[in-house]
């Protein structure tokens, strides 16, 4: 009798855990369709409106805005390692893959621009917890490039330790890029990928040099 009841509970409490974490989700979906619609500055009493629940029950489920905002990063992030994993894993010549790798990325963020100003201009000053959200959330981003990375310079006979500054680098630079890029309507994503491709691929000097070749008068 006892092992029978002790069982009953275990599948109520399996119940009640799987019912609140739908619930999470389902919130989740309500918080990313407004922050789509109406923008990156939007309330918590504007989310309950759209999730159809009070402000407490939104607290119940993250916490405050700041749990919100993990959250919202973490739905982000694995959709975006998602595309990125898919643009990494095609067999092209290193150049190819690079600008593939940055178009994956500033595809995402052109859909997703609510969303990534949400998550980008969050104020986090003096809240270790979202601090480190967007740390680790950088360092998970920078996983696949590594490897790629690590995997390319391997047979050309190169410093693989080179791989992980490489891609943090990368990484950073994509995101503060991403940052003005989402400003400055008039700059096409192709343009965007060209400018960056080129000046990661061939470096400054091979910029300045193939500038010098294309400007230097016919002889």
């Amino acid at each position: 009798m006892a092992e029978a009841i002790r069982t009953t509970r275990r599948m109520v409490d399996r119940a009640v855990t799987t019912r609140r974490a739908e619930k999470r989700q389902e919130l989740l979906d309500a918080a990313l369709r407004v922050i789509r619609r109406d923008g990156p500055g939007v309330s918590m009493d504007r989310i309950g409106v759209e999730a159809g629940v009070t402000k407490p029950i939104l607290y119940r489920h993250f916490g405050d805005k700041r749990g919100l905002y993990q959250a919202i990063a973490e739905r982000y992030r694995t959709e975006m390692m998602r595309e990125l994993h898919s643009a990494l894993s095609w067999d092209l010549p290193p150049r190819e893959l690079l600008r593939a790798t940055l178009e994956a990325y500033f595809t995402f963020v052109e859909r997703e621009t609510p969303v990534f100003r949400f998550l980008s201009r969050t104020d986090t000053t003096g809240r270790p917890a979202l601090e480190a959200s967007i740390a680790d959330f950088q360092a998970q981003v920078a996983t696949e490039p590594t490897v790629v990375l690590r995997e390319q310079l391997k047979p050309a006979g190169a410093d693989t330790g080179a791989a992980d500054p490489w891609a943090y680098a990368l990484v950073g630079m994509a995101r503060s890029v991403a940052e003005w890029w989402i400003d400055q309507p008039g700059m096409p994503r192709r343009h965007l990928l060209e400018y960056l491709t080129t000046l990661l691929w061939d470096g400054f000097a091979g910029v300045m040099e193939n500038a010098d070749s294309t400007n230097a008068p016919s002889i």
